[in-house]
């Protein structure tokens, strides 16, 4: 790996891995090393769509998505600046599976995490649409009746408060897994709905049955 190669490496570590560009100039026996790179999520400022530092009593001039680094003279003053100004807009942890030469690779690496947030943007929005039935789901679970709730309970020592599923530690309560069954059908068909998936009528009465639809 050449220097050029793990400073890149460093900055995608630090949280910008969209259009790098890293510069060394020699200078006599002197060497200067700039850097630039922007978050995952960063657009122009016209596009009123930028990363800002989590922390406001952290912010600088590299906290708007930017990490931009000019003319530092060591490399390993370089490093301690990156380091400094990690951002946390994206988790770089997704790119983990892949090898150095991958990460390395912009046109490869962009591309991914393009598809990773578009991913992780459907997830929430999808999260948001299931809320109405994952409330309901949350508000049937038997365990909230504990230890009224029918299952498998010992109550042996009652006087001193305490109560206990005797298959906590298994997960394999009858009815908590006939709970699980029944919901996770329920989840199913409410996501079909939401993603205007073609139902069945049983599917319909189900949704209509827990004023779903």
């Amino acid at each position: 790996m050449t220097t050029s190669e793990y400073i890149k490496f460093l900055v995608i570590a630090a949280g910008y891995p969209k259009n790098i560009n890293v510069e060394i100039n020699k200078y006599g026996i002197d060497t200067m090393y700039s850097v630039y790179a922007e978050t995952a999520n960063y657009k122009d400022p016209d596009d009123y769509d930028i990363d800002t530092c989590d922390d406001i009593d952290t912010y600088d001039e590299n906290s708007e998505g930017v990490l931009e680094l000019s003319d530092i003279p060591s490399l390993l003053d370089l490093i301690l600046e990156i380091m400094d100004h990690r951002s946390k807009t994206y988790n770089i942890r997704t790119l983990n599976h892949l090898s150095i030469k991958t990460i390395l690779d912009d046109n490869i690496r962009e591309d991914y995490i393009k598809e990773d947030i578009e991913r992780y943007d459907n997830l929430m929005k999808e999260l948001v649409l299931m809320k109405p039935v994952d409330e309901l789901i949350a508000s049937m679970n038997p365990c909230k009746n504990a230890p009224n709730c029918g299952g498998d309970f010992d109550d042996s020592d009652t006087c001193h408060g305490f109560w206990k599923c005797t298959h906590q530690y298994h997960n394999n309560c009858k009815l908590l897994h006939e709970f699980r069954n029944y919901t996770q059908q329920l989840s199913n068909i409410y996501r079909k709905y939401i993603h205007n998936e073609k139902l069945t009528d049983d599917e319909v009465n189900k949704l209509k049955q827990y004023n779903l639809i």
